[in-house]
């Protein structure tokens, strides 16, 4: 399952893109809606989801301006803009804070399974690279650490309780 939060301060567009998401009948779960952004980066952190649409224009917050206090805040939910405005200055500055895509309102359900699919793709290679790291041929090798401290050394260096 893929967790998605939606951010949109328009509760018809918010209802519409929500029902866009579960009608692709992909393996999406919404964790959690707001509508604007000052909630969202209360509820964002702590429901670690991994991917957030974002409405770019919204009052108190603007969705660049959450994009950009998550980042800060170590947040690294996947985020795409949805907009009713093409213009080219926000487009901009979502691609310059990492934003995975500019959608368009109302938004189109091959586009938005197209988007939503890029995106999980990407988590699927960040995992993949992960476990690579831990146990692959990128493996951080132990004995590099620690040289060669004997293993009983290393086992009191972790005692268990």
């Amino acid at each position: 399952m893929t967790s998605v939060y939606l951010v949109e301060d328009e509760i018809y567009a918010l209802m519409a893109l929500q029902q866009k998401i579960l009608d692709l009948d992909e393996d999406y779960v919404i964790v959690g809606t707001a509508d604007n952004g000052i909630t969202a980066l209360e509820q964002i952190p702590a429901l670690r989801p991994d991917i957030f649409l974002t409405d770019i224009r919204m009052p108190d917050m603007d969705g660049l301006t959450l994009i950009s206090r998550l980042q800060d805040a170590g947040c690294t939910s996947i985020p795409i803009i949805v907009s009713g405005y093409q213009d080219f200055e926000y487009a901009k500055t979502a691609i310059r804070l990492g934003a995975m895509d500019y959608l368009l309102k109302p938004v189109n359900p091959p586009e938005l399974r197209s988007c939503l699919q890029n995106c999980v793709d990407k988590l699927a290679r960040q995992r993949k690279s992960i476990i690579s790291f831990l146990i692959g041929e990128n493996a951080f090798p132990l004995k590099t650490a620690w040289g060669r401290i004997p293993f009983s050394c290393f086992i009191s260096l972790f005692p268990i309780p």
